[in-house]
């Protein structure tokens, strides 16, 4: 069995001694066999509620044309959208268990300023028309996390 998380830990400390723009690294190492638990506390919390506070900034990983507005963290995401002790408890629990290893530099290319790392970044898919559209054309809905987290719960909300 590799040591994945020997791996994961020596590429982290590479990048991590490194300075400027080039001391930039996010990387974790996974359980895939826990990886239903995160899709069902994620949808539960999804099925609850879709629009975030006011004041929620996401954590963003994406700097530049490419990249801005494509990834986020989820665990900050997921945790944002409900004030349900039960549920954010059911997806911490389930996040904790999926993600084994996880690092992250205090900020990514020396200019985006990482706060929130849960260990997995996601694709937001926004609950409009536009987002829809936009997630569809990357090929968004052809994923089995589309199909067990976000389709229910945009249904539920009647967004699809």
């Amino acid at each position: 069995m590799p040591d994945l998380k020997g791996a994961a830990r020596n590429t982290f400390d590479y990048y991590d001694v490194q300075s400027g723009k080039y001391r930039s690294c996010t990387i974790s190492v996974y359980d895939m066999s826990k990886i239903d638990r995160v899709a069902k506390a994620t949808r539960n919390i999804m099925l609850e509620n879709l629009i975030l506070p006011a004041d929620y900034t996401p954590q963003g990983y994406g700097v530049g044309n490419k990249f801005r507005d494509k990834y986020y963290d989820l665990g900050y995401y997921a945790l944002s959208l409900t004030d349900n002790a039960s549920l954010q408890s059911e997806f911490q629990s389930a996040m904790d268990d999926f993600v084994i290893y996880k690092e992250a530099t205090d900020y990514m290319w020396n200019s985006l300023k990482l706060e929130h790392c849960s260990g997995v970044s996601s694709y937001i898919v926004k609950a409009d028309d536009e987002g829809i559209s936009k997630a569809d054309n990357y090929g968004y809905f052809d994923l089995e996390w589309s199909d067990d987290v976000v389709i229910p719960a945009f249904s539920a909300h009647s967004l699809m």
